[in-house]
């Protein structure tokens, strides 16, 4: 998370989920072949791998709430990561644990991308600015009024 906000495209999600999705999958090969996991531990799991498998089923676009759906992400990141914690004290993962709050090796990468992003949404802001700019001085004028004096009686 940035101190500001973080610039989310249907891309970023897309890849969230891919992810989230590859990374929950792994944890459900843990749970199945985990023989110290009792029964309500199992029944929790696949609850929550059911709500993940929900989401990362969804698309996103550009107008649909990406800002939400982003938070959602973040917030299942966060959930799988306290699930794995959890299931590697009785069995062994199959996948690494990634901490959602660390950041990783790719994280300059990502910071010239957010800064490309944020670039290009700039670019877009001025360049619709200035394209409106142009087309109002086409636009005719109104004719100038004349100023009338109010008659005198």
């Amino acid at each position: 998370m940035s101190a500001l906000f973080t610039l989310w495209f249907p891309g970023d999600l897309q890849a969230v989920q891919q992810q989230l999705l590859a990374d929950a999958s792994g944890v459900d090969q843990t749970v199945t072949g985990c023989t110290g996991i009792d029964a309500a531990t199992k029944a929790s799991w696949e609850s929550f791998y059911l709500g993940l498998k929900a989401f990362g089923a969804q698309s996103f676009g550009w107008f649909n709430t990406t800002s939400a759906a982003a938070d959602q992400a973040q917030l299942l990141q966060r959930e799988l990561y306290a699930w794995e914690q959890k299931l590697s004290t009785t069995c062994k993962l199959t996948v690494p644990m990634v901490d959602p709050t660390q950041t990783s090796g790719a994280a300059a990468s990502s910071n010239l991308m957010t800064a490309v992003k944020y670039g290009a949404v700039i670019a877009g802001f001025v360049g619709s600015a200035y394209i409106v700019g142009k087309t109002l001085e086409w636009l005719p004028k109104p004719p100038a009024r004349e100023k009338r004096l109010p008659a005198r009686r």
